[in-house]
């Protein structure tokens, strides 16, 4: 009798071990496809004129679209735009915008006032925006009902209290999160023309004060470069760590 019951635990922990181990893989295989390929593409963006009952107003138009298979949230986190004529500065988002929703292999079309007087001549532009994969229903019954009783047991077991910086939540789905810079002009022109910031001298380097030759980016030649404010340095920054993690198009980058 005790030699069957012996046999029957050994069973049943044997088929709960194979059980754990296929739910696993299926795991691990589930974040592989899950995952793949998903990323959000900005399109240049357009200036237009917009009209109402205080005048003209210019309008900056960038369609946004989701290649991936799983929804992702998105913000635009900074622009900068400048006249062609001098690299006088028209308008700068002083921080990030709310996070709008974009389906899986959906396309939107953001448009905004970057300022409020009427447009006088043409401009430059170069926007940066943040995405990250919308979480599951998983993910989020995970994170609320799940990590909170492992971070207590955790605090219980532990010598001295520390933070809780395992989350079985993303574990399972760990969420995919990037960034897309686009501009008028190439976005190394960009950065390049605007504020002497040179992506081949890295993050530190290349921050030059002579004229620009800007006939590249198709801006008049000899213009003064413009000392960068903290949030286009820190724009520049995470387009050249963007850009040696995952080169791509400059002008969509994941």
């Amino acid at each position: 009798m005790k030699f069957g019951k012996r046999k029957a635990w050994t069973a049943f922990g044997a088929l709960s071990l194979a059980l754990i181990i296929v739910v696993l893989v299926g795991v691990a295989l589930h974040r592989q496809n899950r995952y793949a390929g998903i990323s959000l593409q900005a399109s240049r963006p357009v200036f237009s004129i917009s009209t109402n009952a205080d005048g003209l107003h210019p309008l900056l138009t960038v369609v946004l679209s989701n290649a991936g298979p799983t929804s992702l949230d998105f913000k635009l986190r900074w622009y900068d735009c400048r006249a062609r004529s001098d690299l006088t500065q028209a308008a700068s988002n002083p921080g990030p915008s709310p996070r709008m929703p974009l389906s899986s292999h959906g396309t939107t079309k953001l448009s905004w006032e970057p300022w409020r007087k009427a447009p006088n001549g043409e401009y430059v532009c170069c926007c940066q925006f943040e995405w990250q994969q919308h979480p599951s229903w998983l993910w989020g019954a995970t994170s609320k009902f799940v990590d909170p009783p492992l971070a207590w047991v955790q605090n219980c077991i532990q010598p001295g209290w520390k933070a809780y910086t395992w989350s079985l939540a993303d574990w399972l789905e760990p969420l995919a999160d990037g960034l897309a810079f686009t501009s008028n002009i190439l976005v190394d022109d960009y950065f390049l023309t605007v504020y002497g910031l040179d992506r081949a001298k890295g993050p530190q380097g290349g921050d030059q004060r002579e004229a620009s030759g800007g006939a590249s980016a198709g801006l008049a030649p000899g213009l003064p470069r413009v000392s960068p404010s903290i949030e286009a340095r820190r724009a520049f920054n995470s387009y050249c760590v963007q850009m040696t993690m995952a080169p791509r198009d400059q002008n969509s980058v994941r």
